[in-house]
């Protein structure tokens, strides 16, 4: 069993429009080993925005300010020498659209197939 909690603070180097200049938020994820499965369940609140998530992989360059989201994983190992696994995510996200002022949600259906060599 395995707790992560992570604080973000996004700091802008202009004013862009948004009237603030820096962002805090905290996430925390909770994930239960049973090999050859992974269950993993987080969730985050407070305020982000051009935030870089998944270690700097998804970016979110959009005039958005996301202020909450959820997520969970199901994940399979095949081979243990290889690494071979699928993972199975579903995130769910609220923000704000700077354009418009509409608040909206997001739900991101993913699989991942992955392998070391």
């Amino acid at each position: 069993f395995r707790s992560d909690t992570t604080y973000y603070y996004i700091a802008l180097s202009d004013e862009v429009g948004l009237n603030r200049k820096s962002f805090h938020s905290l996430d925390q994820r909770f994930t239960l080993y049973a090999f050859p499965w992974t269950f993993s369940l987080g969730g985050w609140l407070g305020k982000q925005t051009f935030a870089a998530r998944n270690g700097g992989f998804t970016v979110y360059n959009l005039s958005e300010e996301h202020t909450s989201g959820y997520s969970g994983d199901i994940r399979f190992v095949f081979n243990e020498t290889t690494k071979t696994a699928i993972t199975f995510r579903v995130t769910q996200e609220s923000f704000t659209d700077f354009g418009t002022g509409a608040e909206a949600g997001s739900t991101m259906f993913q699989v991942l197939y992955g392998f070391s060599f």
